[in-house]
């Protein structure tokens, strides 16, 4: 999951924007088969100091939110207690290899502001929780010092969880791509940045496909990875 993003289907249309080749959006779960934990990443991306009840571990990542947070968004959470939510979610998962959360990360324009962010990461939160009657923490990330790297990590429970935080069936759609589902949902998420950019007057927007759909003799270029 990581193309960039809308549907504009014409040349005509085409021309009127330039195509944001900064979009890069990534769909990843949390799993203990790889090691991970849904508490844990909670706590690092809300900047929160939360504990894993089931394994007795704590983190506090309080200090790194000074500079590095501007807005945790809570959406179908009841109370807004992260902390309850991803421990129940770790405990309705019986199986040493579950996936016990997903994650969707969104680059954001820098040239937005605070406000405008955080209206695009909570529509998308909104439209994970319509979609899949998922929870969701939105936590909205500053860039560093050296970049422009403002984006938003969004966690998310892998069963439908209700208005009183009960969890229900897992949303297996999203499990594997043959379903149609991601495709769909890259869909969507393009759909709402282009929407809010297009209101703002923006003169880009982001693609759900591949640039050689849109681009006659586009040559792709190799990924540089952030250690770079």
């Amino acid at each position: 999951f990581a193309l960039p993003g809308v549907l504009l289907r014409n040349r005509e249309q085409l021309a009127m924007s330039n195509l944001a080749t900064w979009f890069t959006p990534s769909l990843q779960t949390i799993s203990r088969s790889a090691g991970r934990r849904s508490v844990l990443a909670a706590a690092y991306r809300a900047c929160a100091a939360l504990t894993d009840e089931r394994l007795g571990i704590s983190r506090d990542f309080t200090p790194k939110g000074k500079h590095g947070l501007a807005e945790n968004i809570c959406i179908g959470i009841p109370n807004n207690d992260i902390g309850k939510l991803f421990n129940d979610a770790e405990k309705a998962e019986t199986r040493a290899n579950s996936t016990v959360a997903r994650e969707l990360m969104v680059p954001l324009p820098s040239a937005w502001t605070d406000a405008e962010r955080a209206q695009c990461a909570g529509g998308l939160g909104e439209m994970l929780r319509a979609r899949y009657g998922v929870a969701v923490l939105v936590s909205i990330h500053r860039p560093s010092k050296d970049n422009n790297n403002d984006h938003v990590h969004i966690l998310f429970t892998t069963r439908e969880v209700d208005a009183n935080g009960n969890f229900g069936k897992k949303t297996r759609i999203l499990d594997d791509v043959k379903t149609g589902e991601v495709k769909k949902l890259r869909e969507a998420v393009c759909e709402i940045v282009n929407v809010q950019a297009k209101a703002q007057g923006d003169d880009w927007y982001v693609y759900a496909g591949k640039f050689s759909d849109i681009i006659d003799d586009y040559v792709p270029t190799k990924h540089i990875s952030i250690k770079a």
